[in-house]
């Protein structure tokens, strides 16, 4: 009944006229064939409503009035991975990646090895440290330092000694007179290499004013008072080993003093033992004993 009201509002909207049940079934069958629903089986119940509840999101929720729409919810895969597992996985990847290449790649820069030879100072008297993060950002990788020793300085530019006075005068602070070296360092640029080519042109500046003759500085005295000298102990020569008799002594008196410990441990256990009444009797006993008569009847007096 309710299928042939709906037939007949659609034939009533396309202003067709139905007298009888016959043409109600023509016009529903055409509509059939050839309609927007061709192929549909109106006739036929429609299928189940799926239950609502089989989202991951609505797991465990019950029907009601407001779950009557399904949730447009993604197929939930069991296979699926969490994030803190993917980003295990993304390191577990960059290891042996890292292995893969240690193990193929590494061994073909032997071709380039050369040996190492110790530099010439006169020649190369500027040493440059960097530091580096492997990969990661810090505030402190733009970081260069140089160091420089004042005498190698003074061979490679041609200064004399009075100028490499007036040198040590113009660094100030930064020279260590322990070891005559002078360190620099500088983080005001973004990369390393600005860095580095600032303290090079700030050698050459200092280079330049210690040959500049107009002003030889000296009336300035030298200061070390910002430096702090480190103590070397310096034992007798007495306190030297020197040979295997030297060695033979050392062993011989860590021996008495070993011995020396272990008497001290068994006095303090016999010490921490309790005292026994008849054995400091029959002690005193036996030491009666052997008195003579004269000195135990002396004791019996007193």
């Amino acid at each position: 009944m309710a299928l042939q009201n709906h037939f007949k509002a659609i034939a009533e909207g396309e202003e067709m006229s139905i007298v009888d049940d016959e043409e109600l079934e023509q016009y529903a069958a055409d509509l059939e064939r050839n309609g927007p629903l061709a192929g549909e089986n109106f006739m036929e119940p429609p299928p189940p409503r799926e239950a609502l509840n089989d989202a991951f999101w609505a797991l465990g929720e019950e029907d009601d009035d407001f779950t009557q729409i399904p949730d447009d919810d993604d197929d939930w895969d069991p296979s699926m991975m969490t994030s803190v597992a993917e980003s295990e996985l993304e390191v577990h990847r960059e290891t042996r990646e890292y292995t893969r290449i240690a193990a193929w790649d590494l061994p073909l820069l032997l071709q380039y090895a050369k040996p190492w030879t110790v530099p010439d100072m006169k020649k190369q008297p500027l040493r440059f440290r960097y530091t580096t993060y492997m990969g990661e950002t810090h505030p402190a990788q733009n970081k260069v330092v140089v160091e420089f020793t004042t005498k190698d300085l003074a061979s490679a530019t041609s200064l004399s000694e009075a100028q490499r006075t007036k040198l040590i005068k113009l660094v100030g602070v930064r020279y260590n007179p322990d070891r005559d070296s002078v360190r620099i360092s500088c983080e005001n640029f973004e990369n390393a290499a600005q860095n580095k080519r600032y303290l090079g042109d700030l050698v050459q500046k200092l280079v330049k004013e210690a040959k500049d003759s107009t002003d030889t500085f000296e009336d300035v005295p030298l200061d070390f008072r910002h430096h702090k000298p480190r103590k070397v102990a310096i034992f007798p020569d007495s306190w030297k080993i020197d040979g295997q008799q030297g060695v033979q002594s050392l062993t011989e008196r860590r021996g008495a003093t070993k011995l020396l410990e272990e008497g001290e441990a068994a006095t303090a256990q016999q010490q921490k033992k309790p005292v026994d009444g008849r054995e400091m009797v029959a002690m005193y006993v036996a030491a009666k004993s052997m008195m003579p008569q004269a000195q135990r009847s002396n004791a019996m007096m007193r």
